[in-house]
């Protein structure tokens, strides 16, 4: 365990929730049941891959949709043996340099956070129960993300890293 993992702050109202789906746009929203929401308005890692608000409404070309509208992915549990890891490997090789990383979440709808953690830096790690971690890094000039939950939970990175709590994760997360 790394001194950043001792010293980190629990979200617990994390812990034990599903992921729903993953809208992307001007910032991605992770909706994990219960409604649970963590907001990413900064670049995230899953694994080695950049996560980047933002690029998919930029690069995409949506039938019908502006290049400011967003996109929701959510979780289809009829869709269990479609090929999918197929299609997940030949969209990885033609995104190699990372262009379109928010769209990597798809691969965790349906996954259930193993646990959450807020260092005193400001880093947001998820770790979730298939083995993937998210994380978010603070940005030093603007919010980098934020949690909500149940009875006005909100926790939110500033810039530079500092963490700023309201309602009922002021109590303790």
């Amino acid at each position: 365990m790394s001194s950043l993992e001792a010293a980190a702050r629990p979200i617990n109202v994390l812990a034990g929730r599903e992921l729903e789906f993953v809208q992307l746009g001007h910032a991605i929203v992770l909706g994990f049941s219960g409604g649970r929401r963590v907001v990413i308005e900064s670049v995230a890692r899953l694994g080695d891959i950049l996560v980047k608000p933002g690029e998919p409404s930029d690069d995409r070309s949506d039938s019908g949709g502006s290049a400011g509208s967003d996109a929701l992915i959510e979780s289809d549990c009829s869709d269990e043996s479609d090929g999918s890891d197929e299609s997940d490997e030949s969209d990885g090789s033609d995104e190699s340099d990372g262009s379109d990383g928010s769209e990597a979440l798809a691969v965790l709808l349906g996954d259930v956070v193993r646990e959450a953690r807020a260092g005193f830096d400001g880093e947001l790690r998820i770790s979730f129960a298939r083995g993937a971690e998210l994380r978010i890094d603070p940005d030093a000039d603007a919010e980098s993300w934020a949690v909500t939950g149940p009875d006005d939970f909100l926790i939110v990175c500033m810039p530079g890293g500092e963490l700023a709590a309201w309602g009922g994760a002021t109590a303790g997360a």
